[in-house]
C-alpha cells in the first residue's frame, strides 16, 4: 500500500469541538469537509440552546438537500447532453445522406 492511501489520523474543529478522524483521504480534504460542515452551522443559525445531536442533524439535513439538488442536476445535465448527441447523430446521418444523392 503506498504512503497516500494508508489511513492517517487528522485533527480539525467542527462547532468549536475538535475531533480526530481517522482517514485514507490528505489533510486538506478532511478540512475542507470540516469547513463545509462549519458553512453549514452558520448558515442554520442554529441557537446554542440545541442540543448537539439536533444540530447535528439539522446541519446533515442541509447538506443532504445539497446533495439531493447536485444529484438532480447532475441527471438534468446528463439528459441535455444526451439528448443534444442524438440530435446531433441524426444530423450527421441525413447529412451523410444528402452527399449520396
Amino acid at each position: 500500500m503506498s504512503e497516500e492511501n494508508q489511513a492517517r489520523r487528522v485533527s480539525v474543529v467542527i462547532g468549536g469541538r475538535r475531533f480526530t478522524v481517522t482517514t485514507d483521504k490528505d489533510n486538506n480534504h478532511v478540512e475542507t469537509l470540516a469547513q463545509v460542515v462549519n458553512e453549514k452551522l452558520q448558515e442554520s443559525g442554529v441557537r446554542s440552546g440545541v442540543s448537539g445531536v439536533n444540530e447535528a442533524m439539522l446541519v446533515a439535513l442541509a447538506i443532504a438537500n445539497d446533495l439531493l439538488e447536485e444529484r438532480e442536476r447532475f441527471e438534468g445535465l446528463k439528459n441535455k447532453i444526451r439528448s443534444q448527441s442524438q440530435r446531433l447523430l441524426e444530423q450527421m446521418d441525413m447529412d451523410r445522406f444528402r452527399n449520396i444523392a
